[in-house]
């Protein structure tokens, strides 16, 4: 009964804040698909062969990152200015369940615009089933990492005004400045071990690798999924373990 009630929970957030939602604000889709689908603008013009490959890639790594950034806004706005997540602490709901909940319906905004770019990759690279389904253990592992460290930080926010700009910095240091539209190459060698310390660069190393952009051994691909998926699990048990779900 107890998990009956927490996946009914897990329903409710995804039904009100993805599904209902995206059926109100369709113009949401729009602003998410701008950001990436821009990059890849500008990648096409500036080298159409050499960078677009690397373009469509990051832009799928950016595109389900940018959930963390909508998850972290959403779950503070609904904590400060309606109050909602003092109803959920005080009910039977695990912080847990309110986190996938938000996670998931997050990941609504986010497919229309990713089928999209899935569709470009297959133009810009021949896509096989195991790529398919490699990319999509990328997005999913992404999203996870991205979530986690969205809802961790919306805990800690006491004002309004505090959301946007720290949310805007977050997400722009770890979805921009590392090599995600381009290739890690691009950094020089003496630098390059810089960008090991974001996250989501072994989530675009990876996926460049999947698709056949840069060829690269098994071991470092292994290196690469050791490195997305111990990235996962860190920011998994960070936000266990830091995340306020009650008020002090």
């Amino acid at each position: 009964m107890k998990l009956r009630l927490q996946l009914r929970a897990v329903g409710t957030f995804l039904m009100i804040n993805g599904i209902i939602a995206l059926r109100r604000q369709t113009i949401v889709l729009v602003s998410i698909s701008l950001a990436p689908f821009t990059f890849i603008y500008f990648l096409y013009l500036v080298s159409p062969r050499a960078e677009l490959p690397f373009g469509v890639v990051g832009a799928i790594v950016f595109t389900t990152v940018f959930t963390g950034s909508m998850l972290l806004n959403d779950s503070a706005y609904l904590r400060l200015e309606r109050h909602l997540q003092a109803i959920y602490v005080a009910s039977p709901v695990m912080a847990v369940s309110y986190a996938a909940g938000m996670a998931l319906s997050e990941l609504i905004f986010i497919l229309p615009p990713l089928v999209v770019l899935f569709v470009v990759l297959g133009f810009v690279v021949h896509i096989t089933p195991a790529i398919l389904l490699s990319m999509l253990c990328i997005v999913i592992l992404t999203w996870i990492m991205a979530s986690s460290l969205g809802f961790m930080v919306s805990s800690f926010f006491k004002q309004m005004r505090e959301i946007w700009p720290i949310a805007s910095l977050i997400f722009s240091v770890i979805s921009i400045v590392p090599p995600i539209f381009y290739p890690i190459t691009a950094i020089p060698a003496n630098y390059r071990w810089i960008a090991y310390f974001a996250p989501t660069t072994y989530s675009a190393l990876l996926g460049d690798s999947v698709v056949g952009i840069v060829h690269v051994s098994a071991f470092i691909q292994t290196l690469y999924v050791g490195g997305l998926v111990g990235a996962t699990l860190m920011f998994i048990g960070i936000a266990s373990v830091f995340t306020r779900w009650r008020e002090k």
